[in-house]
């Protein structure tokens, strides 16, 4: 496993819709997390989500922006040729920042665990 230092941004909706489709999903009450590892990708892309649910355009971009800012402290969790997507839900603009940065954490463990646990049983 190579830590990365860089964070790409995923922009399209196709991309979005197979890794909704297709990846592993790990959530708590103030953050969901999907996770695809796509070998073709050299590095790692992260996309964020925040739909009207959660509020007015005010309030999504302060949710996209501490997801953001987030993703960039905890960049050398992901793993390369991983493709994640960080969804807001509602409590993610009003919860404490360092409560939103160990949800955050969990799920990312938790994900890479529960890969680990396919691509070994699907080898066996």
């Amino acid at each position: 496993m190579r830590l990365t230092t860089h964070v790409g941004t995923i922009k399209k909706r196709a991309a979005f819709v197979r890794i909704t489709k297709q990846g592993i999903r790990s959530r708590t009450s103030n953050i969901i997390i999907l996770c695809l590892h796509d070998s073709s990708a050299s590095g790692v892309e992260v996309g964020y989500t925040a739909s009207k649910m959660i509020g007015n355009a005010v309030i999504r971009n302060l949710a996209k922006r501490r997801m953001r800012n987030i993703a960039f402290h905890l960049r050398d969790m992901f793993r390369n040729s991983y493709k994640y997507v960080i969804i807001a839900r509602q409590s993610t603009p009003t919860c404490n920042f360092s409560r939103l940065t160990d949800d955050v954490k969990w799920c990312i463990n938790n994900i890479h665990n529960n890969y680990q646990k396919i691509s070994s049983s699907k080898f066996s």
